[in-house]
C-alpha cells in the first residue's frame, strides 16, 4: 500500500501485513439425554467441530421450568449444575 498527496506525491510501499479470514463458527448440535433416574436427567453433547478459528471457551446449558415457563442457565461450565425445582 502507498499513500499519495498532491504536494509530495506517492510514498514508498508499506510493510507487508498478512490477514486471514476466519470462517463463521458452525452450529452446535443440541444436547441429548444419556440417562434418566429418580434424581434427574443426564445430558451430553458433541463438541463444536468448527469454531471459526476462535478457541471455544465453554458451554452454557439453559432449561425451561415447565410449571412457570422461566428459562434459567443451569450450567455455565463451572461448578455443579443448578437444580431446578
Amino acid at each position: 500500500m502507498t499513500a499519495t498527496n498532491a504536494i509530495v506525491g506517492e510514498s514508498t510501499n508499506s510493510t507487508v501485513v498478512r490477514a486471514y479470514a476466519h470462517s463463521v463458527p458452525g452450529k452446535p448440535y443440541p444436547p441429548y439425554r444419556t440417562g434418566t433416574t429418580a434424581e434427574g436427567v443426564t445430558l451430553a453433547w458433541y463438541p463444536l467441530t468448527d469454531t471459526g478459528g476462535v478457541p471455544l471457551t465453554g458451554y452454557k446449558l439453559y432449561a425451561t421450568l415447565v410449571s412457570t415457563g422461566v428459562v434459567s442457565v443451569v450450567y455455565d461450565g463451572t461448578g455443579a449444575p443448578e437444580i431446578l425445582t
